[in-house]
């Protein structure tokens, strides 16, 4: 019935062969669509810097320490608090750190920017929280039909306790999941 949730049959599961799945997008079913990471740290570990490199790794299909991307995957990353110029020294850094931009070749670099202005989107929101935040991304995916959704920091849209398991399941597993899914 609904709301039962679905059922996995036995020869579904005979029949899967993982290195054939199609909703595998990063590494061998490291994540797969509809999944989720969370990067935890403390503040100003550079949890937003590492979360910038992979999107602009996954956008132009490359590779992150091993976890190869099954294609060019677009990315919307919805932060609160990096302004413009933050956002700017990361994504310079990160460009000119890994040699991603080369001054010999204009027409290379050109390409490049175009496929991560096609992949990566950047939105600064400070005024979605709590269960208003939801119904926001829900519309973002929509719109932008990404195949990563980055929440940066995610406790600045959560707008509740931490550490109660009940809030954090409701805005996780009930809120956030059917927008995944």
């Amino acid at each position: 019935g609904v709301g039962m949730g679905s059922r996995i049959h036995i020869n579904d599961l005979l029949r899967f062969v993982p290195a054939e799945d199609k909703d595998s997008i990063i590494g061998k079913r490291y994540l797969c669509r509809g999944g989720s990471c969370v990067i935890v740290a403390q503040t100003s570990a550079g949890k937003s810097s590492l979360g910038m490199q992979m999107a602009v790794m996954f956008a132009l299909g490359l590779d992150f320490f091993g976890l190869k991307p099954r294609r060019c995957l677009k990315s919307i990353i919805v932060q609160a608090e990096n302004d413009l110029g933050d956002t700017a020294e990361m994504l310079q850094g990160i460009l000119a750190g890994l040699s991603l931009i080369d001054e010999s070749d204009p027409d290379g670099n050109k390409a490049k920017i175009e496929v991560l202005r096609k992949n990566l989107i950047i939105i600064r929101d400070q005024t979605h929280i709590g269960m208003n935040f939801p119904g926001y991304a829900a519309k973002l995916v929509e719109i932008h039909q990404p195949d990563l959704f980055w929440i940066d920091p995610m406790l600045s849209f959560y707008g509740d306790d931490i550490n109660d398991q009940r809030a954090m399941s409701q805005f996780l597993r009930a809120e956030l999941n059917p927008i995944s899914e």
